[in-house]
């Protein structure tokens, strides 16, 4: 959909300048066309970073887990658009004769003025691409659709219609139409948990925290789920189960040499707590160790991907 839009929407860019302005300003259509795809090449390099960990997050329900992974995309993608921005500010004197300009044209300022104008809107562009491709990865296609369809055609078509009032309003119209994509995306999701369509009161039950494999981080990590276990209210047989099992699992490679990262998150169900340990250490099997120790939970496994390896632990 992204490539599609891409080459229908420089048509109708291109005949509505051509209809109003003339032959002659096709050229400023080439540079904003043309910065508009950069951007979404970018955006859509960030988001593809984070669709293993999104479909993967939303395969367990981990909604803690995907609610971070969005977050840090989100940040990501707005950071590196004000870094954009900043640029494109800095170099917009440069950037029409990269795409074509000469700069003794009479167009070379108003591509310059077009550039300031219209970047600053990209950071509603960026968002909401990656919102709507997140719909796409938890399975939510047709909303995914419907956005995309929105931010990347059927807005920007008619923000279009505001160069009737001059050339300087066309990039204005067309920026707002991605502020206005976002509003959109609000209203459609705002009685649905929201943008990230994540339930609160199944969030607040979901238990995640990031650590290392330090022995001096568990009593940190245990005093958490301490506290976690009488918010939600769980029984003191699962309770008890859970902070043995983290015990015995922090246990376990608090004993390597080597420091890497860990996520630890629970999950109860109505009839059963998952745990789930990730670590992107080089560690053996833990089950081959504490296998007996987990002799009478429902599920164990041990899932090794080289850069994230998974222990789930079904009681």
């Amino acid at each position: 959909m992204d490539t599609l839009y891409l080459a229908i929407l420089p048509l109708i860019f291109s005949e509505f300048v051509l209809t109003q302005f003339g032959e002659q300003y096709l050229i400023l259509v080439s540079v904003i066309v043309n910065m508009i795809t950069l951007l979404i090449a970018i955006y859509t390099g960030i988001v593809d970073c984070l669709q293993p960990m999104v479909c993967q997050y939303h395969a367990e329900r981990a909604l803690k887990s995907v609610k971070k992974t969005m977050e840090l995309g989100i940040k990501s993608t707005i950071a590196v658009t004000l870094v954009l921005i900043a640029i494109s500010f800095i170099f917009a004197e440069i950037l029409p004769g990269l795409f074509g300009v000469k700069p003794e044209e009479k167009l070379y300022s108003e591509a310059v003025f077009a550039i300031r104008i219209f970047m600053p809107f990209t950071v509603f562009l960026g968002v909401t691409l990656m919102i709507s491709n997140y719909y796409i990865y938890i399975e939510r296609l047709n909303l995914g659709a419907v956005i995309k369809t929105l931010l990347l055609l059927i807005l920007p078509s008619v923000g279009i219609l505001t160069g009737l009032l001059g050339l300087q309003f066309l990039w204005v119209g067309v920026g707002m139409s991605f502020i206005v994509s976002l509003i959109l995306n609000w209203l459609i999701t705002r009685n649905k948990f929201g943008l990230l369509l994540i339930d609160k009161k199944e969030l607040v039950r979901q238990f995640m925290f990031d650590t290392q494999n330090s022995s001096e981080n568990l009593p940190t990590l245990i005093t958490e789920l301490k506290n976690f276990s009488a918010n939600i209210g769980l029984n003191d047989e699962r309770k008890t189960l859970l902070l043995s099992y983290v015990e015995k699992i922090f246990g376990f490679y608090a004993e390597h040499k080597n420091i890497f990262q860990m996520e630890v998150s629970v999950i109860p169900a109505a009839n059963s707590t998952t745990l789930i340990v990730r670590e992107n250490g080089n560690t053996e099997n833990p089950l081959n160790s504490l296998g007996r120790f987990f002799y009478d939970v429902s599920e164990k496994s041990y899932l090794i991907s080289g850069d994230e390896n998974k222990l789930v632990v079904v009681f």
